[in-house]
């Protein structure tokens, strides 16, 4: 396995000798009536390190506002950031440690063809500009390429912000598809502290889609919850279960003929996938996060230590945004999604409609610059990369991966800032992601 930080140079030249090695070895094996080299399987290389040049681009509709209540960081001209603290740190020391799960099926590369190698070009320029950290370029359950500004391994665990939801819905998909409840399932029929509340009534469909009906988070905020609570009940002695049963969490939201009922309009905010979590617990019981850890990552399986975000009292606090897993093991999650989607079982189909548009998302400025749907937890329809769904986390986490279930292609970055560049980023994993579809049609 590599080390942690890389050299540049040796890294690059290694690469470079598997290439030509591939390449060589590509022409005997076409002599000899055999598939090219370039296809096969390589030793997996190293994180590329790029220079990091200057200036920065110019924001884009992601940007988030001045300033937010909910304790998220941001920069000091208000720009959504996860600094490196928060990106590469530890967690909190009562969080769940997943051990590594070593013996399971190394990851492969391959070489670029002539084609990629362009566009790769395009992402290296792009990369160290936009606050981004890391970007992982993968075909057919081998990673093409990878490289970064530094810091960062294959070993190394990122913080998954709100891709952490996608991760929650892919175990509370696991939960259906074993019985344990139904996508109609009520949310108070499992926690009890919800009876009589407006977020009671929601469905865990209802839940997943972003749409319980409660109240609406205050313009460009993407949590819905206070700092104050979020210290109290995530960090103090409060619980997870006390704070969606709060007044502020659990009443509906007003309109214009009444209250909204649950599953008419999309709303984003943390309290859905908290209530979630809570309902996957109850369902299943034991502790959502062991769930998580004995059926979803055992299932990759992860190989490296991974950390599940939770309150003091245990409870998988973590299912908004707090999943750190190694960048090897986050495209193991991605490879897990594009190869179970494609399946004929009740998991398949679960992911199949998590990938699909649920529910129209109304664009919004700080929380939703490019997209008009929303599966579960999951966004859909992106105006700038269409087929395409997304798992999204706040300052520029991202894995993509096409709509069409038989294209293999997957795009993933991490980063602090890069929210704001999108519209530089969409296009190009748009690119790399169309690739797939090409490559069915050739002959």
């Amino acid at each position: 396995m590599m080390k942690h930080a890389p050299p540049h140079l040796p890294a690059r030249r290694a690469w470079r000798r598997a290439v030509v090695h591939a390449f060589i070895a590509g022409v005997l094996a076409c002599a000899a009536g055999a598939e090219p080299a370039l296809a096969q399987a390589l030793e997996l290389p190293p994180v590329r390190v790029l220079p990091r040049p200057a200036p920065a681009l110019q924001a884009g509709a992601d940007a988030a506002p001045a300033g937010t209540a909910s304790g998220l960081p941001v920069s000091s001209t208000g720009v959504a950031t996860l600094p490196d603290a928060w990106l590469l740190g530890s967690g909190q020391p009562w969080h769940h440690r997943v051990p590594a799960r070593p013996g399971g099926a190394a990851l492969q590369a391959r070489a670029p063809t002539a084609q990629e190698a362009e566009l790769i070009r395009r992402l290296e320029t792009l990369l160290p500009r936009i606050d981004a950290r890391v970007a992982v370029l993968v075909d057919d359950g081998r990673i093409v390429d990878a490289f970064g500004t530094g810091g960062i391994g294959w070993e190394t665990r990122l913080l998954s912000a709100s891709v952490a939801k996608t991760v929650t819905a892919l175990a509370v998909g696991q939960a259906v598809c074993a019985g344990k409840l139904t996508l109609e399932t009520r949310a108070d029929t499992l926690v009890p502290a919800l009876a009589g509340k407006a977020l009671g009534e929601a469905t865990l469909r209802d839940l997943l889609r972003m749409a319980s009906g409660t109240t609406d988070p205050p313009p460009g905020d993407v949590m819905g919850t206070t700092a104050a609570e979020s210290r109290l009940h995530l960090e103090g002695s409060g619980s997870l279960e006390l704070l969606v049963a709060s007044p502020s969490q659990s009443g509906a939201q007003a309109g214009a003929s009444g209250p909204v009922r649950p599953g008419v309009r999309f709303s984003y905010k943390a309290r859905d996938p908290y209530t979630v979590a809570l309902m996957l617990e109850r369902a299943v019981g034991m502790p959502a996060v062991r769930w998580v850890d004995e059926q979803l990552l055992a299932a990759l399986p992860n190989q490296h230590l991974a950390i599940l975000g939770t309150d003091r009292a245990g409870h998988f606090a973590g299912a908004n945004g707090g999943v750190r897993l190694a960048l090897a093991d986050w495209v193991r999650l991605a490879l897990h999604v594009q190869t179970r989607r494609g399946g004929n079982d009740c998991y398949g189909n679960f992911l199949r409609e998590l990938s699909g548009t649920q529910i129209a998302a109304p664009l919004q400025p700080g929380v939703n610059g490019y997209f008009n749907g929303y599966g579960y937890y999951t966004w859909t329809d992106n105006r700038m990369a269409p087929d395409t769904f997304w798992a999204v986390g706040y300052g520029g986490q991202r894995i993509g991966w096409s709509t069409d279930a038989t294209n293999r292609r997957i795009f993933l970055m991490f980063g602090n800032a890069a929210d704001r560049h999108m519209q530089q980023v969409y296009p190009l994993a748009q690119a790399w992601i169309r690739l797939g579809t090409r490559d069915k049609l050739t002959p």
